[in-house]
């Protein structure tokens, strides 16, 4: 019995223990993660897609995607609502074709409503492919919610008919002095950095694989981390109906599932991919794949009015630390002839002063920097790049105070043990004795 007692009071304790604990761990907001707020209303403040920003507690994705016929122009918005009563409203508008994200911290979320900016009359309803749905970083850090006008037909066809009306009032001499709009064709260079080419636009391309029959892709951007991407269809359909699920590490574990476009964009990550079918009707098949290496980079911008980036400079690495990286052409030249600076500190200190190596790449400290093998670099021309450590320090303090705690506990219980141990002494047994008076018994 006094056993079961012992037991209870032990376990009663290190209960108790663990949630003094937990209740006085410091609690992080969102205000302190989320930026500004808006407020709406005179007593609802909601949290701005605007305003959030990938951080430490709020890695996560989420993308509020409109199916709205194109020269609607009224702008469209989603709000969704944390567990814990936060709300993120999501804008969106016909520039950036009604989709738009916003970063949220992990938990489980509700879709409140979706609806037209200033439509006081509720003209326009919405139907949403879910209601809900829960974002966390290990399973599913990337969520998108779509949701589809209900008279979408009507909209478009009020938008055609004007359109064509505003085709017919068009000055037909205007039209012919008109210019034809050229559509703009990336074209690209090959880097020093095996699978990676630099595109007149500024961004990185990376060798994409497609096993797909109908569909290619194409990844670039600027990668917060090296990735072996992998996209694996999980639902058959055009683009914009099929559904593929994402990995980092090339399928060994997958960060969520999201539904395909033509410009995908996972921005957490720094990248996009851009997927291409030869017609609108060919269909993506379950099993379709894609993938891609990508080596961690950093964006460069160069003081250069060239229209071409022929003398790039490329960053990598995975630093520790944040810099400002500063490179500075002191003379003209290729490879091997012009002379440059360095300096990670905006160029407050320089690191030293060398000549461009024939091969291109030149390692110092935690980062690597890659020319243009072929190019020829100009005098007084600055590279710039603002280098911010992809690594999070996990703080272990929380952990080590619950050691103590239970160590702490523990050892009270063993003394107290200690001091309830039943004694030798509680056994004996004592005996009155004492002579008897003889005279007594007579």
């Amino acid at each position: 019995m006094k056993k079961k007692r012992l037991l209870i009071f032990a376990t009663c304790f290190l209960v108790l223990s663990s949630a003094s604990f937990a209740k006085a761990a410091p609690v992080t907001s969102q205000a302190d993660t989320a930026g500004e707020t808006e407020e709406i209303g005179d007593e609802i403040t909601y949290i701005l897609n605007t305003d959030t920003q990938k951080t430490d507690d709020t890695p996560c994705q989420v993308t509020a995607k409109f199916d709205i016929p194109s020269g609607f122009h009224l702008n469209a918005y989603m709000d969704i609502m944390h567990d814990d009563g936060t709300i993120y409203r999501i804008l969106t508008t016909d520039d950036n074709g009604y989709s738009d994200f916003a970063f949220v911290k992990e938990g489980h979320y509700i879709v409140l409503i979706s609806g037209i900016v200033d439509d006081t009359a509720s003209k326009y309803s919405f139907s949403m492919d879910q209601d809900s749905f829960t974002v966390d970083v290990e399973e599913n850090s990337v969520v998108t919610v779509t949701s589809t006008i209900n008279d979408y037909d009507e909209i478009a066809q009020t938008i055609a008919e004007r359109t064509g009306q505003q085709k017919q009032e068009t000055d037909a001499a205007e039209e012919q002095d008109a210019a034809p709009e050229s559509e703009t064709v990336v074209s690209y260079l090959p880097t020093n950095i095996e699978g990676v080419s630099i595109g007149n636009d500024g961004n990185l391309y990376y060798d994409t694989v497609s096993n797909s029959k109908t569909c290619t892709a194409q990844v670039y951007g600027n990668a917060t981390g090296t990735y072996d991407l992998y996209f694996e269809v999980i639902k058959p359909g055009v683009l914009g109906e099929a559904e593929f699920k994402i990995s980092l590490d090339g399928g060994k574990n997958f960060i969520g599932t999201d539904i395909s476009a033509y410009d995908y964009s996972f921005a957490s990550h720094g990248l996009s991919i851009d997927f291409s079918t030869e017609n609108d009707t060919d269909e993506l098949a379950v099993g379709d794949t894609f993938t891609a290496f990508v080596p961690e980079t950093f964006a460069v911008s160069s003081s250069s009015n060239s229209n071409t980036n022929d003398s790039y400079v490329i960053v990598s690495g995975h630093p520790q630390n944040d810099y400002y990286v500063e490179i500075n052409l002191l003379s003209t030249g290729k490879l091997g002839v012009a002379k440059y600076s360095l300096s990670l500190d905006n160029g407050a200190t320089t690191e030293y002063i060398d000549t461009l190596p024939e091969t291109g790449e030149v390692t110092y400290g935690e980062l690597t920097y890659y020319f243009s093998n072929t190019a020829e670099y100009t005098k007084d021309t600055t590279y710039t790049c603002q280098v911010e450590s992809n690594i999070h320090e996990v703080s272990y303090t929380p952990l080590y105070a619950l050691i103590v705690v239970v160590a702490v506990a523990a050892i009270i219980l063993y003394i107290w043990l200690i001091l309830q141990k039943e004694k030798a002494a509680d056994y004996r047994i004592n005996a009155w004795t004492d002579r008897q008076d003889e005279s007594k018994y007579q």
